[in-house]
């Protein structure tokens, strides 16, 4: 990872409130090196390397930081692929106690290997399927935070990450903009049957590079800079759901967040 994409991550992750020291970009350095080698491999993801990389895996994956509280340590997340957002969690926030687990013998081979890399403490992969582990006594009721970027179906998310969570524990969703209203309502179906409580969702837009550039496009095209950069800065707060943003769809983000409130039934 060269010196242009260190600078741009740190610069746009300050973009959302996010402050990265220099230890903790050396680290996304080297894990950005790793996945490009390993992704030749064993195909971790289909955006490779470079600024998209950059802004739609690191930056996207540092998101949810805003929603998980100071007090919460345990974290558990599902379908992590290529460590994804876990291992960026970790880095910007060492004291979380961070599981990957994921369903690909290869996948969590690649992550053990980044971790021994990265020198981490407090955070393991581990291989296998939720739906085999969310009932087991050593994990159920045990996680400050479950969460899963695009892994699964809204409304099976909650059924499968529900039993993980300690009550008053909260379920993060990472989607796209376009979420359909047919997942939406699963999802509120699913809340109360699986003692879930909606607290807040969160809108954004990642920035949008073209690959020859290092500055960002945020917004759609006609738009002032002075509009462009209070777009940007708006997108760092919570949005209802009515509210999103016109430009760059297809960076689109919501961050969906519940509370436990009861036990699972």
């Amino acid at each position: 990872m060269n010196d242009d994409l260190i600078h741009i991550l740190g610069r746009e992750a300050n973009v959302f409130g996010i402050s990265l020291g220099a230890k903790q970009k050396q680290l996304f350095a080297v894990y950005y090196d790793e996945f490009q080698v390993w992704n030749e491999k064993i195909n971790l993801t289909s955006i490779a390397n470079g600024i998209s990389f950059v802004s739609k895996h690191f930056i996207d994956s540092l998101l949810p930081l805003a929603m998980i509280p100071r007090e919460a340590k345990k974290i558990l997340d599902l379908g992590t692929g290529g460590g994804l957002p876990g291992i960026p969690l970790k880095i910007a926030r060492p004291d979380l106690e961070v599981v990957l687990l994921d369903a690909s013998r290869k996948k969590t081979s690649f992550l053990k290997h980044v971790i021994a890399k990265l020198g981490l403490s407090g955070i393991q992969a581990v291989t296998g399927r939720a739906e085999d582990f969310c009932h087991k006594d050593r994990w159920a009721e045990t996680y400050d935070v479950v969460i899963s970027r695009a892994a699964f179906k809204l409304g099976y998310f909650m059924e499968i990450g529900s039993p993980f969570l300690r009550t008053d524990g909260l379920l993060i969703a990472m989607k796209g903009h376009d979420l359909a209203f047919t997942e939406e309502e699963e999802g509120r179906a699913a809340a109360e049957k699986y003692g879930m409580r909606h607290i807040e969702t969160y809108k954004t837009t990642l920035p949008c590079f073209a690959e020859t550039t290092l500055e960002p496009s945020w917004g759609t095209k006609g738009q002032s800079n002075h509009e462009v950069a209070s777009r940007r800065d708006a997108h760092t707060t919570a949005m209802t759901n009515n509210d999103v943003f016109s430009g760059a769809l297809e960076n689109g983000r919501s961050i969906i967040a519940y509370k436990k409130t009861a036990c699972f039934s």
